[in-house]
């Protein structure tokens, strides 16, 4: 009796043993929360950084906020009135994605019915940035006057129900001795005053002699994305890749 007793513990022990063996070779891995869980996307430290000024004037849809990379339509224009330094300011758009049969640029004075200037876009041949360059127009900005400027995208010259139009806001204001250089610095330094317009032609000058300098292309980016110019910032992302 005895004897089967210990047999059968001897068993008990041994299965037990076994089991535990079995259990050990086939245990998960112990899982890490925070290894396995999925990456958060990172937001880039803005390069630059763009102080809107407080001209208390009316806000306006952003001019050119769509989802990334889509067929888009927009000028880079912030959301609000921006400043320019200089009275013959380039401004700058983008098309892609859509056959625009006509384009037709207007330059208005807040208050006036009368534009100061009409004028015909030849449409882009690409995705890109495109540029009206109001010296080249003959049109001189007064200081401390609110513009609005259009662009009107005519896909149907005999159904205009279908035109595409945005509109961006400026005025002309003297910066006192700054005169914001082609640039990085020139760019910073138009940014930080809240001088939008220069700090855009300031990016798009220098990177239009280097066309493949990533630093540049990432401090475009920055900017854009502190306004909600998200196609511009991600074409700029991609060509700093």
């Amino acid at each position: 009796m005895a004897s089967f007793i210990w047999r059968s513990a001897g068993a008990l022990c041994l299965a037990v043993l076994l089991f535990q063996a079995a259990s050990a070779q086939t245990k998960e891995p112990d899982q890490n929360p925070a290894k396995d869980a999925p990456e958060k996307p990172t937001i880039a430290a803005p390069i630059l950084i763009y102080n809107p000024p407080d001209l208390g004037a009316p806000t306006v849809g952003v001019a050119g906020a769509t989802k990334p990379l889509e067929p888009t339509f927009g000028l880079l224009a912030p959301a609000h009135m921006g400043l320019t330094a200089r009275e013959a300011p380039t401004l700058y758009w983008y098309l892609a994605g859509v056959e625009a049969r006509a384009l037709v640029f207007t330059l208005s004075k807040s208050g006036e019915l009368a534009p100061v200037l009409t004028t015909d876009l030849k449409p882009p041949t690409g995705p890109g940035l495109n540029r009206v360059d109001l010296a080249k127009l003959g049109v001189k900005l007064k200081p401390e006057q609110e513009y609005f400027w259009s662009i009107v995208a005519v896909l149907d010259p005999q159904d205009r129900s279908h035109d595409l139009v945005k509109k961006g806001y400026l005025m002309h204001r003297q910066p006192g001795s700054n005169t914001f250089e082609a640039g990085l610095p020139g760019a910073s330094a138009a940014a930080q005053a809240g001088y939008w317009y220069d700090a855009v032609h300031a990016l798009g000058e220098a990177i239009r002699r280097q066309p493949d300098d990533a630093t540049l292309r990432q401090a475009r980016a920055s900017l854009m994305e502190q306004v909600g110019l998200w196609y511009v910032a991600n074409l700029d992302r991609a060509a700093a890749e």
